[in-house]
């Protein structure tokens, strides 16, 4: 059986991986969160329109292009939601990309000053 060693959260002068990576998700996880809730409080606030109302007040509230662009904002909000994520960790990536590169270049010029 192999010992695994514990992971710690990477950190360096240059980059914080709480301050930069895991607090930024986890606020975006709780905005994710609440807008989930506030969308199910408008749902459900629909529906309880929609059993008190009438025919006629049905037809009116709820004709066909308000529902088509009420599903359309919702793919937009999942759309965007997906996008953020994406450039934000698209984001975290190059600048991860970048610090291992001037990392390696520094040891690379130690070992060159070493050996000369």
């Amino acid at each position: 059986m192999a010992l695994s060693k514990t992971k710690r959260p990477f950190a360096s002068d240059i980059f914080q991986y709480v301050l930069e990576v895991l607090l930024p998700l986890e606020a975006f996880r709780e905005y994710i969160k609440i807008t989930k809730e506030i969308v199910e409080r408008e749902i459900k606030q629909k529906i309880e329109e929609y059993e008190k109302a009438s025919d006629e007040e049905i037809e009116w509230m709820f004709d066909e292009v308000t529902q088509e662009i009420r599903h359309n904002m919702l793919q937009l909000f999942y759309n965007s939601l997906l996008v953020t994520l994406y450039s934000f960790l698209e984001r975290k990536m190059r600048q991860l990309c970048q610090l291992a590169l001037e990392v390696t270049s520094a040891i690379l010029q130690f070992v060159a000053e070493m050996l000369a």
